[in-house]
């Protein structure tokens, strides 16, 4: 495993009220190299902390992160992170952002140049790379981060709801272009969000959780096909299962099951439904020749 997390536990103190506050709680999981694993749950749950405990920003006050093995105690070179705002040198060019990491970590300044223009080419920009943050949209300033953390050639790329701030048109040429490089980099990828959609299009799991104190809800593996059309018909009946877990009330936790296309005799010649691990649940999906 790359990485794991067992009995993990994050409380602070809240100066303003005087008081203690668990934003994670005995939350364990476990994230296995080259999966794209999206971390879905309300706003306030305790998503960003758990990815700033992956990164080693945050230590826990109870339980352990483990990244390859090793307990993690601080941030480290396999771990990168793209955060919610590009966070970028504003007296930099798009390629000065690269190379600045790049040189920290040792290399010299000819192959921190070559690598700064083969990632600017990986995200689409290599006609910007002498560009500064001011001259590019926020798209492209999103672009530029993604390309700084992917240079590094981290083993976990952990990303923090990189694309809320964009418009949906921007969002989702940015959602294709990740699962691009994913594909191509093999890259491992935590993606907290709190969208729904943006989950089910990207993630291979969904790790949903509780409202805080944040508890492992479900692990939701997606074994099936996808298709580019954001509306294909199991797309959307994922998107009604995730979004069930989400809003649950049974007080059930650590829920694990993967969803899958099959054929099934009660949904009717050429149907298609999602399998439960436990049980088949027939949902009614035309089929198209795309998704056969």
């Amino acid at each position: 495993m790359l990485i794991e997390c067992r009995n993990l536990t994050h409380a602070y103190l809240d100066e303003a009220q005087a008081r203690r506050v668990t934003a994670l709680s005995n939350l364990s999981l476990c994230i296995a190299a080259g999966e794209f694993v999206c971390v879905l749950g309300p706003s306030g749950c305790g998503k960003t902390t758990l990815l700033h405990l992956l990164a080693g920003f945050l230590l826990p006050t109870g339980g352990e992160v483990r990244c390859n093995g090793r307990p993690v105690r601080g941030p480290g070179p396999e771990r990168a992170v793209v955060f919610q705002e590009p966070t970028l040198y504003p007296w930099l060019t798009a390629q000065g952002n690269i190379e600045f990491g790049l040189r920290a970590q040792g290399l010299s300044a000819p192959m921190a140049e070559t690598r700064a223009q083969e990632y600017l080419a990986l995200v689409g920009l290599d006609e910007f790379a002498h560009s500064r943050p001011y001259e590019l949209s926020g798209g492209m300033k999103q672009r530029v981060a993604l390309a700084r953390a992917l240079a590094l050639q981290p083993s976990l790329l952990l990303m923090d709801e990189p694309f809320s701030a964009l418009d949906t048109q921007t969002r989702e040429e940015l959602q294709e272009e990740l699962l691009r490089i994913w594909a191509q980099q093999q890259t491992t990828i935590v993606f907290v969000t709190h969208n729904v959609e943006e989950a089910v299009y990207l993630g291979q799991r969904i790790l949903v959780l509780t409202p805080r104190p944040a508890r492992l809800r479900a692990d939701v593996a997606l074994n099936f096909q996808k298709s580019s059309d954001r509306y294909e018909g199991r797309l959307c009946s994922a998107k009604k299962a995730i979004l069930a877990e989400l809003m649950s009330e049974d007080g059930a936790l650590g829920r694990t099951y993967s969803l899958a296309t099959c054929h099934a005799d009660d949904v009717g010649e050429g149907g298609l439904c999602l399998c439960h691990t436990e049980e088949v649940v027939p949902v009614h999906v035309p089929v198209s020749e795309e998704s056969v």
